[in-house]
């Protein structure tokens, strides 16, 4: 456990929110294929995810999620499915990743 302004912050509890994260994204393909409007859940998990940066800094991998999420939310009107595909599953292994480096004490919190 690590205190973050005054929050305790418990390694399990990022990894779940992660799992929640990486459940939310993958939702979003069948959305898109049934041509849903994806603008708004997108919106959310790129502030979840900007949040996540600030809190761990050093997680190079958090960042680069958050450029494909700011990515596909920019160009979320025309952007061709089989890219929006492809995007949503490298998001998807990079939460995974990002994941198991929490489970292995790689990441650190910024106090």
């Amino acid at each position: 456990m690590t205190i973050y302004c005054g929050i305790t912050i418990d390694r399990d509890v990022v990894i779940e929110n992660l799992e929640r994260i990486q459940r939310q994204t993958f939702r979003l393909l069948p959305a898109k294929e049934e041509g849903q409007d994806c603008t708004k859940p997108l919106q959310t998990l790129v502030v979840e995810i900007s949040g996540l940066v600030k809190i761990f800094p050093d997680c190079k991998d958090l960042f680069t999620l958050f450029t494909k999420m700011v990515g596909i939310l920019n160009d979320i009107k025309d952007i061709d499915f089989l890219l929006f595909r492809r995007c949503i599953f490298e998001c998807c292994s990079l939460i995974s990743k990002i994941q198991q480096d929490f489970q292995d004490e790689q990441i650190t919190i910024l106090l």
